[in-house]
């Protein structure tokens, strides 16, 4: 697709904010921004004038790879179609540098949204030169009415032009004026209203009808509740408006002293742009939280991740709220799915080995030189303990966290099992057994028996599918490169060792204690070999290395020859797929 990228010069650009009449921007729209060239000159304004800083610029662009450089630049991208743009958000001041094959068709839509501002277009002078559409026709007519044009030839052939075309453009102005205020006073009829009479029309409101999909549906009412905000707004200032021609109750008059006046309430553009604008941002917001939190997709992710995508939830609510947008940023979600169920997988293995010792087994881990040397372990396929779960007695169910973490491990346990949600998960025997699991009770669910310890703090899991654990575990190792993958070989030794940590795991723990008799296990060593400390890692690292190869060799292992590559019997190869 050739999306006729001409990045604006410099001198082209400051032309254009020159055709500003009103230099105080309240809120400027920029449809076509590219990576910014054509905002250069209010951007630079930004950076020394501090109090342009907060200045609200919302761009599209087609382009996605750009939208970057636009968020680096302190602009909100808030789509990538302008097109499909409703315009619901009041701009003061519109700019825009469109493809020169659809500049008639985006200035058109520039002036369809427009409630009150000016608009400056640099578009394809051919365009108003040669008017035999329809819609060059219209465009002609408004800006006879109600702007200018002036014709620039060789703009884009300039020293500083990065892409050059001999093109004559035409840098177009238009005003659009709402009148605002004007003639509220007409058809006025003597009042006869009562509180029934001024309630009428008003209908309760049915749960809109889901006969369209989830998006189509959450768009639709978006729209509806956006249409009911900007009547709301409107009725309001034409109430305010009426109430200030009115004057001062007499209750007012009474209670102030004479010298004292009441400002009439009246309502300006600015206050209505500033409420319209404070309202769609809010049902923008309510719009978006509700795919962040209600869509199949992400009801897949684990507790950790779902906060990364929330902590994204400024960037993602500047995007305007339609259906194109939904679905492509779900499209975008579901293009990472792979890299999405890696790091939910990741999560889980380090939540249940990350806080108690015990849950850990430790092995001699695949590598291909030194700078790979990891401490490799697993996850104990007999027990593994959690702590920091305490509930006081008076609670009748889990708390929230509780119940987050335990809906993570059921997410991993259903991806390990190709389905779509475990039945008889952690979650409901904990919702349903609660009680049960107070007392002390020993409660199944699909892939493990639970006992809860409310005093302690910690849950017990006793894994009945012991296999579903240890192909967990040889995921994990893979990814961390403490396994080799399926396409490299290992000799039957090295699997040997591995199968049989939870075996060596007792020694090993002896030796680690041997070299660290001045601190404690676990604010110790077991602690370093995850310190972001380069030095106390690879330290941490290589005492576990040589606690692993002193167990080894007492069992007739030599730790240096389970590292040469050889050939993987078809049955061990089976086992770690």
């Amino acid at each position: 697709m050739d999306l006729q990228f001409y990045p604006t010069p410099r001198r082209l650009a400051q032309k254009a904010w020159d055709k500003f009449k009103d230099k105080d921007i309240i809120r400027l729209l920029e449809p076509s921004a590219g990576e910014g060239d054509l905002l250069e000159p209010m951007l630079e304004k930004r950076r020394y004038q501090g109090w342009r800083s907060s200045l609200p610029v919302d761009c599209f662009e087609f382009d996605i790879s750009r939208h970057a450089i636009l968020r680096e630049k302190g602009v909100n991208v808030i789509g990538h179609d302008f097109l499909d743009f409703r315009g619901a958000a009041l701009y003061s001041h519109c700019l825009m540098n469109p493809p020169f094959q659809d500049g008639c068709k985006h200035l058109l839509k520039a002036w369809e949204i427009m409630f009150d501002g000016e608009i400056v277009a640099i578009i394809n002078a051919e365009t108003i030169r040669n008017p035999h559409t329809a819609e060059r026709k219209m465009l002609v007519n408004l800006i006879d009415n109600y702007g200018s044009v002036e014709f620039l030839q060789e703009e884009f052939l300039t020293s500083e032009t990065e892409r050059k075309t001999a093109v004559e453009i035409a840098l177009v102005h238009l005003e659009k004026d709402s009148r605002f205020e004007v003639n509220f006073l007409a058809g006025l009829e003597v009042d006869s209203m009562t509180s029934s009479g001024l309630a009428s029309g008003y209908q309760e409101f049915n749960e809109i009808a889901m006969h369209q999909g989830m998006i189509e549906n959450s768009v639709t009412a978006f729209n509806a509740a956006v249409k009911a905000s900007r009547e709301q707004v409107f009725a309001a200032a034409r109430a305010r408006y009426y109430a200030a021609l009115l004057g001062s109750t007499m209750e007012t008059l009474q209670t102030r002293s004479s010298n004292q006046s009441e400002k009439p309430q009246r309502t300006n553009l600015d206050t209505v742009r500033k409420e319209m604008q404070e309202a769609y941002d809010d049902l923008k917001n309510r719009a978006w939280t509700q795919v962040l939190r209600s869509t199949q997709f992400t009801s897949k992710l684990s507790s950790k991740a779902a906060k990364k995508l929330e902590a994204q939830f400024e960037t993602i609510k500047q995007l305007e709220f339609t259906v194109s947008n939904v679905y492509s940023f779900l499209i975008g979600l579901i293009n990472k799915a792979d890299e999405i169920n890696v790091e939910m997988m990741l999560d889980v293995f380090d939540s249940i080995s990350r806080y108690h010792h015990g849950n850990r087994v430790y092995f001699k881990g695949w590598h291909s030189n030194s700078k790979h040397r990891t401490a490799a372990f697993k996850i104990k396929t007999t027990r593994f303990i959690i702590p920091g779960h305490g509930h006081e007695s008076w609670r009748s169910s889990p708390d929230y966290e509780t119940l987050r973490f335990l809906g993570d491990i059921d997410k991993v346990c259903a991806m390990l099992t190709g389905v779509k949600e475990v039945e008889n998960s952690l979650e409901d025997i904990f919702k349903s057994r609660f009680d049960d699991l107070k007392a002390g009770i020993r409660v199944s669910s699909k892939h493990f028996d639970c006992r809860l310890y409310p005093a302690a703090g910690t849950i017990h899991f006793f894994p009945t599918d012991r296999k579903l654990i240890d192909r967990f575990n040889r995921l994990v190792g893979r990814h961390r490169q403490w396994l080799p993958e399926e396409n490299e070989s290992a000799s039957a030794a090295f699997f040997d060792q591995y199968e049989n940590a939870e075996k060596y795991s007792a020694e090993i723990d002896a030796e680690l204690v041997k070299r660290n008799k001045s601190r404690s296990w676990w604010n110790g060593i077991e602690r370093d070999i995850t310190s972001n400390e380069v030095d106390v890692r690879e330290r941490a690292t290589a005492e576990f290395d040589d606690a692993i190869n002193t167990v080894l060799r007492k069992h007739g292992v030599n730790p240096e020859s389970l590292l040469e590559p050889t050939h993987v019997p078809d049955q061990l190869l089976l086992l770690s797929a």
